[in-house]
């Protein structure tokens, strides 16, 4: 029992630092301060994977907190919160992906 209060106390500190971050970043997007928590996400992300690194939280726990926290900001950016912030970086498409390949089919005898 007295390594699991210490474990505890040891691991306290992470878990802490990310579920603060992950709040205030919800926080601030809600508010509409979209630039200081745009500016966090790394941070937020990286306390994340240390939390998943140091087994405080699983590995897929930690996948859906950063899938949570893109798509906040996504859909922020999506209701014009931050249209001048954001700047959308979409793939071109490629002269080899717009010709489709034609095949012809053999007649049969």
């Amino acid at each position: 029992m007295a390594q699991t209060v210490k474990k505890n106390e040891r691991n306290k500190h992470y878990k802490s630092r990310m579920l603060t971050l992950f709040k205030n970043i919800a926080k601030w997007i809600k508010e509409g301060s979209f630039t200081k928590a745009l500016s966090f996400v790394p941070e937020a992300q990286k306390a994340i994977d240390t939390a998943a690194k140091k087994n405080i939280i699983y590995k897929r726990n930690a996948d859906r907190k950063k899938s949570a926290i893109a798509k906040m900001i996504n859909t922020a950016a999506l209701k014009g919160a931050a249209a001048d912030v954001l700047v959308a970086t979409k793939k071109t498409p490629t002269q080899k992906t717009l010709t489709k390949k034609t095949t012809t089919k053999k007649a049969s005898s």
